[in-house]
């Protein structure tokens, strides 16, 4: 999903477009990574290792793609409400901002779900889905029934809680009125862990009663944190108060190596409820994706040479599609032959990226591009009356 930041001019309150090439090339990094991890699990989760290095850490930690998208919406969605609100400015117009949101989200998601149900139903001669299911994936409130519903898509699961952010957004920004920024971002910290621990207790206490309640590990307001680390690192950016850009990029690329490096060897920490990994984990990565975040918004030349390059950007630009087709290409690819165990890790990706890229640009191309609503010229201001000559 590339993005732009939009923040409100503070003199006017009016709505302006800019665009920051490095994040748009980061939201290239969290879908390709994203992308790596299922191609390297189809292809059987192959230890490879590059000039002794073990990758396979990198690859393994591909889901964390979806952490750093969360980090970015924060950043480029819920900083210019923030702003305002710490400000006292006007807020950004809501009707404007549910509109470019349903532009930006709902025709491509919509029309992935109408072909891989249609295909599904030239298959098997019937709809795949019951009509509960089908109205809880077309309005995104699957994350909010009282029982699980079958996806056609795997990667559905983070979209309602992207969704759920921005219904929440105006009134969670409602905290930076009496806090610092910095003592709402600790607040959330410790309310998003609280929750968590209250997820695992529920599958102490209650079993198999307390799954469901225990799935909202993985939606809000579990992953709040993350989205507010994102908002945290805009207002610094607005306010210019990263001094040390590369450092703190460096300093969270580190961070989130090293977390790589830790969970390749936990396993399936949310599946298994292992702690204390289900409990800090995403607050680890909030503040490690904050701090790339922001240190690549603020500009230099590693942010241009790592996240601002041509290749990055253009992926970047189709991400949002490159997304929500990677997973179930993957798919006709293994029945083809062309990913898996036997064709390996280096055809399973080649074939992968290819079949990808084309699907999402034609995806972008179609139902993307034509719905992005143009940002709004700022009025000009008013000639100043000429004087007459004396």
């Amino acid at each position: 999903m590339s993005e732009s930041l939009h923040s409100s001019a503070e003199a006017a309150g009016e709505r302006v477009r800019i665009e920051i090439p490095a994040l748009t090339g980061l939201r290239g990094v969290a879908a390709l990574w994203v992308l790596l991890f299922h191609t390297w699990q189809t292809a059987g989760a192959p230890r490879i290792e590059w000039l002794g290095v073990p990758v396979w850490h990198v690859l393994s930690a591909g889901w964390m793609g979806v952490d750093l998208f969360f980090v970015l919406s924060g950043f480029l969605l819920g900083a210019p409400f923030a702003r305002a609100v710490h400000d006292g400015l006007p807020r950004p117009d809501l009707g404007r901002f549910w509109r470019r949101r349903i532009g930006r989200v709902v025709p491509a998601y919509w029309g992935q779900l109408l072909v891989l149900a249609g295909l599904a139903w030239w298959v098997d001669g019937s709809w795949p889905l019951t009509l509960w299911e089908t109205l809880a994936q077309f309005t995104l409130t699957e994350n909010l029934l009282p029982v699980f519903q079958e996806s056609l898509n795997p990667v559905y699961w983070s979209l309602p809680v992207e969704w759920d952010f921005y219904v929440l957004l105006p009134l969670l920004v409602l905290l930076f009125r009496r806090l610092k920024p910095w003592q709402v971002f600790a607040t959330v910290i410790v309310f998003s862990v609280a929750w968590r621990f209250a997820c695992v207790g529920a599958i102490e206490h209650w079993g198999e009663d307390g799954i469901r309640f225990y799935t909202t590990i993985l939606q809000l307001p579990s992953r709040l944190d993350e989205f507010f680390a994102g908002i945290l690192a805009g207002l610094a950016v607005g306010k210019a108060r990263v001094a040390r850009p590369r450092v703190a990029m460096l300093a969270g690329m580190a961070l989130v190596l090293v977390m790589a490096a830790l969970l390749s060897g936990v396993g399936d920490f949310i599946g298994e409820a292992k702690l204390p990994w289900v409990v800090l984990c995403y607050s680890v990565l909030a503040v490690a994706f904050g701090l790339i975040v922001a240190g690549a918004a603020s500009g230099g030349k590693v942010a241009r040479v790592l996240f601002a390059n041509p290749p990055l950007r253009a992926a970047g630009v189709i991400s949002y599609s490159l997304y929500l087709w990677h997973f179930p290409i993957l798919g006709w690819l293994r029945e083809a032959g062309w990913a898996g165990r036997d064709a390996g890790f280096a055809v399973s990706l080649g074939s992968a990226l290819l079949a990808t890229v084309v699907v999402s640009a034609l995806s972008w191309r179609l139902l993307e591009r034509p719905f992005h609503t143009p940002p709004r010229p700022p009025e000009k201001a008013p000639a100043a009356p000429a004087r007459e000559a004396p």
